[in-house]
């Protein structure tokens, strides 16, 4: 009677771990096998789509940079000089969304790639996409914006005037009226203009001028007023003359002052 007491007991505990170990150990491994094969699938598939993503929007960034040197600058040479500030400023203001967002977004997906790219992928691939980020945004930040900003204030900003370059022209020959014919002593001489460029011819009454300290006004001072000066013609003469003229108190030489731009 004690033996029949305490082997029911066992009898009920084991069943449960004899059914375990048996029939549903494999239904527990496939579950498990099932979940696993799900999981790295899906990993696959992530990995897969954040390549494609990178590459997406990095193909988008660079259609949209086509289309700006190929159609939209290109239009800009046929604006107004007048109206182009306005003009650049107003294209600039509307492509925030369509363009800057794109270029901090093809970073981030590119950062991605680091812990989420198909195995074929190459870590020294990424780093080359980065490497190119980096450089993008480098140019944007130290070159592009700043030329935004000097087109769009125009050309009398002073990011503007700090990118234009004063030149001196040698002039060989002899002076205007030092003898009744020159003809012996002239000489050709070329220079080249690129377009907008602006030629300024003066007389030495100009740079030789002297203040009241016996101070000449000098080619330096000329050639600065020249830089910093607006780019009309006439304007430009205008700033010029205007110091020139209070300079010196007295005036012992002529003046002269030609100012020619090339626009064609």
């Amino acid at each position: 009677v004690s033996g029949a007491a305490v082997d029911p007991p066992n009898a009920v505990f084991q069943q449960p771990a004899s059914a375990l170990s048996g029939a549903g150990a494999p239904r527990a491994k496939q579950w498990f096998a099932s979940s696993r094969h799900s999981m790295n699938a899906a990993g696959v598939a992530l990995k897969n789509w954040s390549l494609i993503t990178c590459l997406a929007v990095n193909v988008y960034l660079l259609g949209a940079m086509v289309f700006f040197a190929a159609i939209s600058y290109p239009q800009l040479g046929a604006v107004d000089r007048a109206v182009l500030p306005s003009v650049y400023q107003s294209l600039t203001s509307r492509i925030g969304l369509p363009v800057v967002l794109w270029e901090f977004m093809a970073l981030i997906v590119t950062l991605v790639l680091y812990g989420s790219r198909p195995e074929a992928t190459p870590v020294w691939a990424v780093h080359v996409l980065v490497a190119f980020s980096v450089a993008y945004f480098a140019m944007t930040f130290g070159c592009h914006l700043p030329s935004h900003r000097a087109l769009a204030d125009g050309d009398n900003s002073s990011a503007a005037m700090a990118l234009l370059r004063v030149e001196n022209m040698p002039t060989p020959g002899p002076w205007l009226g030092a003898m009744e014919n020159l003809a012996a002593g002239t000489r050709d001489s070329t220079f080249t203009l690129a377009k907008g460029g602006v030629l300024v011819l003066h007389s030495d009454g100009i740079t030789e001028a002297r203040n009241a300290a016996r101070e000449e006004f000098s080619l330096e001072h000329l050639a600065g007023l020249v830089q910093q000066g607006p780019r009309n013609v006439s304007a430009l003469c205008e700033n010029v003359r205007r110091p020139s003229a209070d300079w010196s108190s007295t005036r012992n030489d002529d003046q002269t002052l030609f100012a020619l731009e090339f626009t064609d």
